[in-house]
């Protein structure tokens, strides 16, 4: 009842339809339900998701979905050049605070699987609009500055704004917490970020950055 006129049109609107459903239709993974009034409501199924592209879909989403990423070819668990021990240092620097609750096993779980870069098209899979390109490539590209690097890659890769690089997630025993390391490019910042969700709560924190 203290709804402002906007939400309570929108509810007003949904009720109306919902209570005068005469019909349904299921095919496959479609359902169609049919109002009094000639509406249809078309509603597909999610396809099915692996745990790692959720991760990923919600860190690129933050970006904008309708845009071409760059995605770096192979995986990386954190800045180039960083060791095991490194990056647990930095993990545990990142989230030693008694509300983050980082465990050691989604920590080993994360370096364990990380061990050995893998190709990050193997496992994302997003119906998005992502380009896999081989660091190297990236590195020349930038190897003449950071300007010049953007306008080659604006021109040859039709506007793109922001290059990636992701990690395997890590995951505790229980499937309900997990550590992912993303690498974010773009004009003004090059730098990585840990993300650690547990208990329905999601944290980010900076681990590296360029001048």
């Amino acid at each position: 009842m203290l709804c402002e006129d906007e939400a309570m049109a929108g509810e007003y609107f949904w009720n109306g339809r919902i209570t005068s459903i005469y019909r349904y239709m299921v095919d496959e993974d479609t359902l169609r339900l049919f109002v009094a009034n000639g509406d249809v409501f078309v509603f597909v199924r999610e396809a099915e998701m692996s745990d790692e592209n959720r991760i990923y879909r919600s860190i690129i989403s933050r970006r904008g979905n309708n845009t071409t990423i760059l995605v770096t070819a192979k995986s990386a668990a954190g800045q180039p050049g960083a060791t095991p021990d490194d990056i647990r240092a930095t993990l545990t620097n990142l989230f030693s605070n008694p509300g983050d609750d980082m465990q050691t096993e989604t920590v080993d779980n994360f370096l364990e699987r990380n061990e050995t870069p893998i190709a990050l098209a193997d496992v994302l899979t997003l119906e998005a609009n992502i380009v896999f390109v081989d660091s190297a490539e990236i590195d020349e590209l930038f190897a003449n500055g950071t300007e010049a690097g953007w306008e080659v890659i604006t021109t040859q890769y039709n506007d793109v704004k922001w290059i990636f690089t992701f990690s395997l997630p890590g995951f505790n025993a229980a499937g309900d917490q997990a550590i992912v390391y993303y690498g974010l490019r773009y004009r003004s910042f090059n730098g990585g970020y840990y993300v650690l969700n547990s208990n329905g709560g999601r944290r980010v924190s900076i681990a590296w950055s360029e001048e």
